[in-house]
């Protein structure tokens, strides 16, 4: 069978806002029209606002943290996703243009065909690189003579680390096996 054809407006906007010199909060909403392999559907419309702030914790340290709430809706067949996601990260510069990253991400969809509901938690750790430099030699130096001195983290920051310890579980919903019971 013939998919029929999907004709929508793609809308975007993002607003960011230096809250400090070292702060930045930016918001997004997004309207766009994606392609899908689910069978029936020719597409789907996918609605998303996103919140993130980003704080530079020294020169050469970034921490991070997000929230994204999606929708997605079916062309073709009856199923619309619900998909909340929330993350934190943090990212180590050890030369002004490469880092190493460590980001959690959940990852949460509902949808209105209960099978294809599930909950996603994702752990990376990321080596990456940037074309222009993110601090120069010379600030990075000074703020370390800075910490040094006063002997606390910059504006009274306090880092901790916390260690924990989970089960893995998975829960299936709906009927297992073939299709027909053979």
């Amino acid at each position: 069978p013939r998919l029929k054809d999907v004709d929508a407006l793609d809308l975007g906007a993002l607003v960011q806002w230096r809250a400090s010199a070292r702060t930045t909060v930016r918001g997004a909403l997004d309207r766009t029209l994606e392609e899908t392999t689910l069978i029936g559907a020719s597409s789907y419309m996918r609605t998303a606002l996103q919140a993130q702030l980003t704080h530079r914790l020294r020169p050469d340290m970034n921490l991070s943290a997000d929230g994204v709430f999606a929708r997605r809706d079916f062309e073709g067949v009856n199923r619309t996703d619900d998909i909340i996601e929330v993350g934190t990260g943090a990212a180590w510069f050890f030369q002004p243009r490469l880092f190493v990253g460590l980001d959690y991400r959940m990852i949460d969809q509902n949808s209105t065909t209960s099978t294809n509901d599930y909950i996603e938690n994702r752990l990376l750790l990321s080596l990456g690189a940037r074309l222009n430099p993110t601090y120069s030699d010379e600030v990075l130096a000074a703020a370390r003579a800075a910490q040094a001195e006063g002997g606390a983290a910059p504006d009274g920051l306090y880092v901790g680390l916390q260690g924990s310890h989970s089960d893995l579980m998975t829960e299936g919903f709906g009927p297992r096996g073939p299709v027909g019971g053979g």
